[in-house]
């Protein structure tokens, strides 16, 4: 008997430390604001504003949004890629078809999406 209690015990003890971890699961959306003709300027975090999804239809193969954990951005009026806190580092991709640059995550904890 005293094996099970033991174990029930344990099994409470898991439950009640579970419900008070801080689960965050939301994605925060930062829309590439400059030239996807530029490497300089998809690489430039400062180029990265806060914004909601804006989806990515516009030019094919072109930069457009960087998903970040809203767990590791830095709150800021408005932020931008450059002040997050999860070292983040841009490296663009070249398309020789149209002759854009496509996001690429060099580092950090994100996501990028580009045009399709």
């Amino acid at each position: 008997m005293k094996k099970y209690l033991l174990g029930a015990v344990a099994i409470v003890i898991a439950v009640a430390f579970s419900s008070f971890t801080k689960q965050n699961y939301s994605t925060v959306f930062f829309r590439f604001t400059g030239s996807a003709t530029s490497q300089a300027d998809v690489e430039n975090k400062a180029l990265y504003i806060q914004d909601d999804d804006q989806g990515c239809l516009e030019i094919a193969n072109a930069a457009c949004q960087v998903l970040v954990n809203s767990a590791d951005v830095t709150p800021t009026s408005p932020a931008t890629l450059q002040n997050e806190t999860s070292g983040i580092t841009l490296a663009g991709t070249f398309n020789s078809t149209p002759g854009t640059w496509s996001i690429a995550i060099a580092s950090g904890i994100a996501a990028a999406q580009n045009r399709n």
